[in-house]
């Protein structure tokens, strides 16, 4: 047989060899679909395990972008890792989060110090010299860029923040277990980023749905079209994570009602871009409360010609007492329907 008449033989067998590739995904999707619907199935938070939910290979990603995204070289980075058992007490382990995340993170250089109740040296035998073994927790503090607590031990709930913050360089403490409150890690003076989350996808928590009826049953009898919603946040903003973006959840669930939201654009686009958003508002903005001062908020009145403001606080975790829907104030003026929102 000649390569002449090989060659057409082989293209068509590759062609033929693509062709069931690609038709296999836009036959077995449908397939799997229909099953799915046959099986009566039904979208709910128990399949997805209880909260929270700490990855370590995810925020090992997050951690990395977060950095990226501020221009910061990763190599530059001193971060303490809090925590190398995977429950508190537990037996230190390799596979434990904290482990993983610290062998990750040294591997991409980044200077690693790491400390546990039950004496961080347990864990040489696996992480051997990548990292710093610190026996004393405000030893291994003094001069981080970042702190990453990666379990619920209660010396980590429990540690001084204000203290915590006066030993660190640069301010981040990335809270991977959902040991600490946001609220307080803000009030010391700390950059709050919080990677454990609920293990549901946002649009299934349940004080979501909870907060949302609320509002449909509350605004049932206001035409949408007459009553739209102005949007105001309240400093300090303790997370950069695009989990509490709950507005963009809102908005959809509310739909055709209109939401308005101070630099719209920029607070619902990348997370770089969110990122840019909440810092623009902690340096502008006051040190605590709604983002708009009276006379700001008057002048969003005006444009928008919202008849509601809806006061939050940002946070991963959604909760129903961080939101308030109360009755706008008058507008001075007729609402100019051109402005972004």
């Amino acid at each position: 047989m000649t390569p002449a008449t090989i060659h057409p033989r082989l293209r068509a067998g590759l062609t033929g060899f693509h062709l069931l590739g690609a038709l296999f995904p836009v036959i077995f999707l449908p397939a799997a679909f229909l099953t799915a619907l046959g099986g009566g199935f039904q979208p709910n938070r128990e399949a997805y395990g209880d909260p929270p939910n700490f990855n370590a290979e995810t925020a090992y990603v997050a951690i990395q972008n977060f950095w990226l995204s501020l221009n910061r070289d990763p190599r530059q980075q001193t971060v303490l890792v809090l925590g190398l058992a995977e429950s508190p007490g537990g037996e230190i382990l390799a596979t434990s989060n904290g482990s993983v995340l610290a062998k990750e993170l040294a591997g991409i250089g980044v200077r690693v110090r790491v400390h546990d109740p039950q004496g961080s040296e347990k864990a040489r035998s696996f992480l051997g010299d990548q990292v710093s073994y610190a026996e004393d927790l405000w030893q291994g503090a003094r001069g981080v860029d970042a702190i990453l607590v990666a379990n619920k031990e209660k010396a980590y709930r429990e540690m001084d923040l204000g203290k915590l913050a006066s030993y660190m360089k640069r301010k981040a403490v990335f809270d991977c277990a959902g040991a600490l409150d946001g609220g307080a890690v803000a009030a010391a003076g700390l950059n709050y980023l919080q990677q454990a989350v609920p293990a549901w996808p946002a649009w299934l928590d349940p004080e979501l749905d909870q907060f949302a009826e609320e509002m449909e049953n509350k605004l049932a009898k206001l035409p949408p079209e007459e009553h739209p919603i102005l949007l105001i946040p309240h400093l300090p903003m303790n997370s950069l994570a695009g989990r509490s973006r709950w507005f963009l959840q809102l908005n959809y669930r509310m739909f055709p009602r209109r939401f308005y939201l101070p630099d719209a654009i920029l607070a619902s686009g990348t997370l770089v871009e969110f990122a840019d958003w909440v810092e623009h508002w902690r340096e502008n903005g006051p040190a605590r409360g709604p983002i708009l001062g009276p006379k700001k908020l008057q002048e969003a009145i005006n444009r928008t010609g919202a008849t509601w403001t809806l006061h939050y606080s940002p946070s991963t975790d959604f909760r129903v007492k961080d939101w308030r829907l109360i009755p706008a104030p008058k507008p001075t003026q007729p609402a100019n329907e051109q402005q972004e929102d």
